[in-house]
Order: structure tokens, then C-alpha cells, then sequence
């Protein structure tokens, strides 16, 4: 009887430990705002160097809305300006920001425009620049910023566009560079930046091309490295970098990619992992890392999905977490993290929706052999279990077969302990341990 009893403890404990480790990993909901007019079908998004201003840029409505997000506002944002203008913003694709402006690329205007946000202007942005260029800004598609640069990818044209913005030029952006190859940048969508390199991706040839931005080929980028692969890279649409690694969605292929840039693989990335997932990756179009994981927008599957890239994740990532919801990630665009908080706007569906990403952390897992008792945990030192550099207390749960029991629990900073060795014998509630 008291075997069956100390079985129906621990499947108890099980039980909970579902449910909690549920609550604590994924990333939570906090903020939903949906408007028809101010925010139909939202594409691009940035947030000013304040940290106090949010801005969204809708492709249907050709506006540019502000919301303040500073205080309280970061987790309720309050909508304070919209301003249209059917002639700049005649569908706009992309924005960045850099020092004290917003560059805004648009798809049917073939422009770019841009915005002072410095001072007063950060609530209320002010047009101070518009260009046009039916060939070198032929359906734009995404922006990025390297030193004095500004780089545009161009769909329709097959190009790749840079304009220089330093000094004057930062609010007089001009013109530099025009490259078009139809063969190596078939379609070509994502771009990012590094002080060296560009990395931009052809949809429709299913490439990653490399290109070379560093000192005098910063105004002229020289073509220095074609990859295609039909299977990790069919359709990809954006990326991102986080330390030695390039990280590339595929939305046809439903994968994420990773290719390793370290050394004289700057130049020449080798492609070392290929995650495919029919469901989390239905279609992903949006990528963002922030810390240690890499969050991922698909837009037919209409979800958010984590991913953790920390230490040998860095190369082989794990997905933690799958968020769905048809109605707050209604065809989701992009992404903008700031303080822990991902802002999310979604096209069909005419919002701006908040998730908290702070708490998003790998529990400590073990794989010593423990013995439940009702009232603590004893643990075989002969496996020679480490402690967490943090102390991991609260309700501990267990889950595991055998006599190969694993313990979690929720992170508490409050305390530390430094040797399993003194603590054979321990409260349920006092520590946590991961092998």
C-alpha cells in the first residue's frame, strides 16, 4: 500500500509538472489592439532609440501610426499619431531607423521616404525627405543599416540598392549604388548586415548570396559568394545573426537553417543544421533573436514559435515553445523586441499584439536517480549531480520512468547552493538540480 501510495504521489507531481512547466516557458500573451483604419494591414515596424516610441507602417492604409510604449505604456500601448499620405507611403513594405530617423520604403510608390523622430518628433514623426525611383526602387522589400549606409532589397527588380546616409545625407539619403542580377538575386527579399558582409536571399532562386560591404565596398557591394539549395533554402524570406551563426527561414521548405559565418566562413557560409516542421514553420516569414533564443513568425500557421540557440543550441537549435491564434496572430508580418516585450503585427488581421518574452527559459533538468519520499527528496550522490548556478526553488515536480526521476522547478534568485554533497536530504521545496 504504500508503494501504491508513493506512485500516486509522484504521478500527481507529475501531473502539475505539465501544467506548470506549460505556464512558465511559453511566451505569454499580454496585449491585444486591433483598428482597421490606423492599422490595416501593418508591414513594417521599429521602435525610436528612447525605447518610448513604437512605429508601424500599413500597407492598405499608407500610414505611419505612433504608439507611446514608455512606462506603463511598454505593456499597454497607447495609440497618439497617424499620418497618411497616399503619395509617400503608396504601400509601404519596410522601415528602419537610424540615429534620429525612419526610413520607410514603399512598394507601389517605389519610394523612399524620410522622417525626423528627434525631440518632439519622436511622438509625432515629420516627412522630410521623399525620392522615387520606378527602376532601383522596383518593389522593395526589406532595409537594413550598416555604418553610413542605408542597403534595399528590391523583389521586382532583382536588385540590390544602397544609399549613403551620413552627415547631411542622413536626412538627403543619397543614391550610390545599383546592382541588378537577375541570376543570383532572382526575387531577392531578406537582407542583414554586418560590418562586412551582406547577406541577402533570392525567394525564387532559393539562394543565399553573400556580399562584400566592408571599406571602399561599402558604397559599392561586391558579389562574393552564391549558395543554392533547393530543399533548406526553397523560398527563403528573412534572417538573422546572432554571434558566429546566420540563422534563414525558408517558407515554401518550412525550415529554419543555419549556416555558420565564423572566420573565413564570413564569406562563405556553411550551412550546418536544417529544422523542418510542418506546423510550428507553416510558412515562416519573420525572424528575431533577442538573448538566448530565436523567435519565429509564420503567417499561414499563424503562430510564434521559440527557439533556444543557447550554447550547443547555438548550431542544432530546440524549439521550446509553439504559440497559435487565429485571431490576435491573424497572418503575422513582424517582429520588434524591446525589454523583454515582443511586439507582433499581424496583416489580415489589423493589430498590434504584446507577448512577454522575459521569462522564456530552459528548465534545469537532471538525470540523477532520486527517491520520493512524502516529505523531501533524497539524492544518490553517487551520480555526482551539479547545482544550477541559480538556486531553482518552489513546488518541485518530477517526471521520468524507472528509477530515473527528473526534477524541475521554477527560478528563484534568492538563494544559492554551492554543494549537492551537504544536501543529500533536502525539503521538497528548497532546491532544484540539473545534471
Amino acid at each position: 500500500m504504500k508503494c501504491l501510495k508513493y506512485l500516486v504521489w509522484i504521478f500527481i507531481l507529475l501531473f502539475c509538472f505539465n501544467i506548470v512547466y506549460a505556464s512558465d516557458s511559453v511566451p505569454k500573451q499580454i496585449f491585444y489592439y486591433t483598428n482597421s483604419t490606423s492599422l490595416n494591414a501593418p508591414y513594417g515596424m521599429t521602435i525610436s532609440n528612447t525605447g518610448k516610441y513604437l512605429y508601424v507602417v500599413t500597407f492598405t492604409g499608407k500610414t505611419l501610426t505612433t504608439f507611446n510604449i514608455n512606462g506603463l505604456n511598454s505593456t499597454s500601448p497607447k495609440q497618439i499619431y497617424v499620418y497618411t499620405n497616399t503619395t509617400s507611403l503608396n504601400v509601404p513594405k519596410a522601415m528602419t531607423k537610424n540615429g534620429n530617423y525612419l526610413y520607410v520604403v514603399s512598394n507601389t510608390g517605389r519610394s523612399l521616404t524620410v522622417f525626423n523622430i528627434n525631440g518632439i518628433n519622436g511622438s509625432n514623426p515629420k516627412q522630410i525627405y521623399y525620392y522615387t525611383n520606378s527602376t532601383s526602387l522596383n518593389n522593395p522589400y526589406e532595409v537594413s543599416v550598416s555604418k553610413n549606409y542605408l542597403y534595399t532589397t528590391t523583389y521586382t527588380a532583382d536588385a540590390l540598392t544602397v544609399f549613403n546616409i551620413n552627415g547631411v545625407n542622413a536626412s538627403n539619403p543619397k543614391q550610390v549604388k545599383y546592382y541588378a542580377n537577375s541570376s543570383s538575386i532572382n526575387g531577392v527579399t531578406g537582407i542583414i548586415t554586418t560590418t562586412k558582409y551582406a547577406y541577402l536571399v533570392s525567394q525564387l532562386d532559393k539562394r543565399l548570396v553573400t556580399f562584400n560591404i566592408n571599406g571602399a565596398n561599402a558604397s559599392n557591394p561586391k558579389q562574393i559568394y552564391v549558395y543554392t539549395n533547393t530543399t533548406s533554402l526553397n523560398a527563403p524570406t528573412r534572417l538573422d545573426i546572432k554571434n558566429n551563426y546566420l540563422y534563414v527561414l525558408s517558407s515554401t521548405g518550412k525550415t529554419l537553417t543555419i549556416f555558420n559565418i565564423n572566420g573565413i566562413n564570413g564569406s562563405n557560409p556553411k550551412q550546418i543544421y536544417v529544422y523542418t516542421n510542418t506546423t510550428s514553420l507553416n510558412s515562416p516569414i519573420e525572424i528575431q533573436i533577442n538573448n538566448s533564443f530565436a523567435y519565429v513568425l509564420s503567417n499561414v500557421g499563424n503562430s510564434f514559435t521559440a527557439f533556444n540557440i543557447n550554447g550547443a543550441n547555438a548550431t542544432i537549435p530546440k524549439q521550446t515553445n509553439y504559440y497559435t491564434n487565429s485571431t490576435s496572430l491573424n497572418v503575422p508580418q513582424k517582429m520588434y523586441i524591446y525589454n523583454g516585450i515582443a511586439y507582433v503585427i499581424s496583416v489580415t488581421g489589423n493589430s498590434l499584439t504584446l507577448f512577454n518574452v522575459s521569462a522564456t527559459t530552459t528548465p534545469p533538468v537532471t538525470s540523477c536517480t532520486c527517491t520520493a519520499f512524502p516529505n523531501n527528496w533524497r539524492i544518490n550522490k553517487a551520480d555526482n549531480c551539479k547545482i544550477n548556478t541559480n538556486c531553482y526553488t518552489g513546488n518541485i515536480s518530477t517526471y521520468g520512468t524507472g528509477n530515473k526521476v527528473y526534477i524541475n522547478a521554477t527560478v528563484m534568485a534568492a538563494k544559492r547552493i554551492e554543494n549537492l554533497s551537504d544536501y543529500e536530504y533536502g525539503p521538497r521545496a528548497n532546491f532544484g538540480i540539473e545534471g
